[in-house]
């Protein structure tokens, strides 16, 4: 079996069909385009995120804290380098979403579009502008502002686990977990949990 040209990304069957659709359009390979659901993740279960085939192109949609969560593991993980640069990769999702992303990665904007308000002519131009001519820089890969520890630490913030049990887990103190998110978010320009909250 040949390597699929796209990959979609969601846990949205609606907006699988309709990025299928404009991609069909796009590249006139309808065999080419295939989803992968987004799964539910327990614990810090990495396996599915490491799952995702290879493709010339993935196209994450972000429309829950869980689609956040999966594509935050996904990008950080090293195994995943490859596949995350600019000519590679593609975000649309809501805007607090993306808001929230453009905080932890420096070089990341080009690659994203807001679902809000998008009709599906806006949605085509934005995918041909992107698949028929690559973002400039496009073989360099999105850069993290957070260390891949760090990412680990507001992944778990993301997914609501509070200290104490992420403490139990790797066997530190909930002292040195409280001071790894200050530093978080630190990075992140955020003083508080509720700044990032209210991208949620």
């Amino acid at each position: 079996m040949c390597q699929p040209k796209i990959i979609i990304v969601t846990s949205c069957n609606y907006y699988y069909q309709t990025v299928k659709y404009l991609c069909d359009d796009i590249i006139h390979q309808s065999e080419a385009v295939m989803c992968y659901p987004i799964p539910e993740l327990e614990n810090n279960d990495a396996k599915h995120v490491s799952r995702i085939p290879r493709a010339d192109c993935l196209i994450f949609v972000l429309l829950t804290v869980r689609d956040l969560d999966f594509f935050l593991r996904f990008a950080s993980d090293e195994r995943n380098a490859g596949a995350i640069s600019k000519r590679r990769l593609l975000v649309l999702g809501k805007s607090n979403l993306l808001a929230l992303l453009i905080r932890c990665y420096k070089n990341i904007e080009p690659l994203l579009l807001a679902t809000e308000r998008c009709t599906v002519q806006s949605l085509d131009h934005f995918l041909c502008e992107r698949l028929r001519q690559p973002t400039a820089g496009a073989a360099f890969g999105i850069k993290s502002i957070l260390a891949r520890c760090q990412m680990a630490v507001f992944i778990s913030l993301l997914s609501g686990r509070q200290a104490k049990y992420a403490a139990q887990e790797r066997n530190r103190s909930i002292k040195t977990i409280y001071a790894q998110r200050h530093e978080v978010l630190k990075k992140l320009n955020c003083h508080k949990l509720q700044d990032i909250y209210r991208y949620l």
